[in-house]
């Protein structure tokens, strides 16, 4: 991943003290467009804060720490296992997926 030079979202707030409607807005709707591409994927993030997403210099937020993150395995409509993946790049997901239980 590039180096963020934005630092991260709960710097960012600490900063600030607050974010206006429009910037609260824009954050909202980058975090919620990364959390469905994940879901998407299959993965759950399970350690959502301001302090694991990152800014770039456009202002653009990128999640980190997949640390606690699951891959759920799906068959139809239900999930039928989830595994713990401990260094699982989004961007390198191609269907081959290589986790621990």
């Amino acid at each position: 991943m590039e180096y963020m030079v934005g630092g991260d979202l709960k710097s960012l707030l600490g900063m600030y003290g607050y974010f206006d409607e429009n910037m609260a807005v824009f954050y909202t709707a980058e975090v919620t467009l990364a959390l469905q591409y994940l879901h998407n994927h299959g993965i759950v993030h399970r350690d959502l804060k301001p302090d694991n997403m990152l800014l770039s210099h456009q202002g653009h937020v990128k999640l980190t720490d997949f640390g606690l993150s699951r891959i759920s395995v799906h068959r139809g409509n239900n999930i039928i296992s989830t595994k713990t993946c401990y260094n699982c790049k989004p961007y390198k997901l191609s269907g081959k997926i290589t986790c621990e239980d």
